[in-house]
């Protein structure tokens, strides 16, 4: 379906009336390179490892790249960044928006060939370990899925350590940070610290559906925070640029629309799972979970303002069935 419309303007602007800036696409545009996002990019990653009382440097490199998410195929985007501290340390900083437990071996990977490249003939091999980067990953979960239950902290350190006591960190060059967003309603307001005024611009704008100019209206210290913050501002600007493009928009509705069938065909694929072994006699209980899933995809759909050819294939209902239902 990627680069063909099929689907009324009307449609598209349903889907993309208010684009995500977390979305693959949104993404892979925004961050293209250092020069149109690399202000953004230190500005966020230098806020999220000053909560840790971490230095973030220069950004040198910056580059999005996708890679396939778990058995669904479904590709998920990837930031780069490769930045030189004022002291001259490297440091390899990667952000995702979803999480990954293989993230620390593949910025492992990158940080040696780092290493390899910089290196003489003749070079120890303490010498090059102690040329060894700083690497840290940031995992953007916009999953209340994802999160931890007994933890809500917005911020949620991840560090090797050791496995007997007393559990010291057992390698401070490397990190991992999971940026817990669906638990932003529950932290203190401080406009002050750009930490939170990161996250709460991401929150309203992925989890509200607001673009960044109703985010100012609610909330001041945010505009206050953007107008401030270089980084901040480029961010905002790249974003109001790319989702006017009409290309990026046909893009975004061809992702979003990707994304709820894969969603819809994995959740028939976990009720299907669920079902089998039951007993022959509870068919009818069965029939009406797979009714109540069939309706609840119709009436997002719906409220999307899709059209019924498409919500027919979506959901599994009749015409009759969907049109009854947008009389509601």
């Amino acid at each position: 379906m990627a680069g063909e419309n099929f689907f009324e303007d009307s449609d598209l602007e349903s889907v993309t009336d208010v684009m995500s800036p977390l979305a693959d696409p949104i993404v892979e545009k925004i961050f293209k390179d250092e020069i149109t996002a690399g202000m953004a990019a230190g500005s966020f990653i230098g806020a999220v490892l000053a909560e840790c009382g971490e230095k973030f440097g220069k950004v040198v490199r910056l580059r999005t790249q996708a890679r396939l998410m778990g058995l669904e195929n479904r590709r998920g985007c990837i930031v780069d960044v490769l930045a030189v501290s004022d002291t001259n340390r490297i440091i390899f900083q990667e952000v995702q928006l979803y999480y990954d437990s293989s993230i620390l071996q593949r910025n492992i990977l990158s940080a040696s060939h780092l290493i390899t490249e910089t290196a003489e003939k003749g070079t120890k091999s303490k010498e090059m370990a102690s040329r060894m980067p700083y690497i840290s990953a940031i995992n953007i979960l916009g999953h209340v899925n994802n999160c931890r239950k007994e933890n809500k902290e917005i911020l949620q350190p991840v560090h090797l350590v050791y496995d007997k006591e007393p559990r010291n960190v057992a390698i401070r060059q490397f990190s991992v940070f999971n940026l817990q967003l669906p638990y932003m309603n529950s932290v203190k307001e401080e406009f002050s610290n750009p930490f939170y005024c990161w996250c709460r611009l991401l929150y309203e704008m992925h989890f509200n559906k607001k673009l960044p100019a109703e985010v100012y209206a609610m909330e001041p210290g945010i505009k206050e925070f953007v107008g401030s913050d270089p980084g901040a501002e480029q961010f905002v600007s790249r974003y109001d640029d790319v989702t006017a493009d009409p290309d990026v928009r046909q893009e975004y509705f061809d992702w979003y629309m990707c994304t709820l069938r894969e969603n819809t065909r994995l959740n028939d694929a976990k009720e299907e799972g669920r079902e089998e072994g039951r007993e022959e006699g509870r068919e009818e209980g069965r029939e009406e979970g797979r009714t109540e899933n069939m309706l609840k995809v119709a009436k997002t759909a719906i409220a999307k303002n899709l059209p019924v050819e498409l919500i027919e294939e979506l959901s599994g209902l009749t015409r009759a069935e969907i049109e009854e239902l947008q009389r509601q």
